[in-house]
């Protein structure tokens, strides 16, 4: 008699496990990785996972997570914690989208959960 409510106690535990391992995957698959470096990878100043959601930008994404500041029209990043365009030494902050070098507009550019994101600040020269 014990046994039957025994069995469908664990049933239910089992059950409530996997139900919250699912939403733990759930989160994960709804992140972008982003990663601040210098000189090509050289030196690694941050990374981050950060969960997104649908019509994010990665301008906002930006600023909600990290210090940035941008030009007057916002539509460049002129510095990412603390370290600010060079123009003397021609240094600045260029970002590929999984592993694409891409010249968009950070404030234009849409996340999707999986991307990885690497701002990384040398010289063009």
């Amino acid at each position: 008699m014990i046994k039957k409510p025994l069995q469908l106690g664990i049933i239910l535990i089992i059950i409530c496990l996997l139900a919250g391992c699912g939403d733990e995957m759930s989160k994960k698959e709804n992140t972008v990785l982003i990663t601040i470096s210098k000189d090509n990878g050289s030196e690694y100043l941050h990374e981050k996972e950060i969960s997104v959601e649908k019509g994010n930008n990665l301008l906002d994404v930006m600023m909600n997570n990290f210090y940035v500041e941008t030009n007057s029209h916002n539509d460049e990043i002129t510095s990412i914690e603390r370290l600010s365009i060079e123009e003397n030494k021609g240094k600045q902050w260029y970002y590929t989208v999984n592993g694409e070098v891409t010249t968009e507009n950070p404030k234009n550019y849409e996340l999707k959960p999986g991307d990885k994101i690497v701002f990384d600040f040398h010289s063009s020269k």
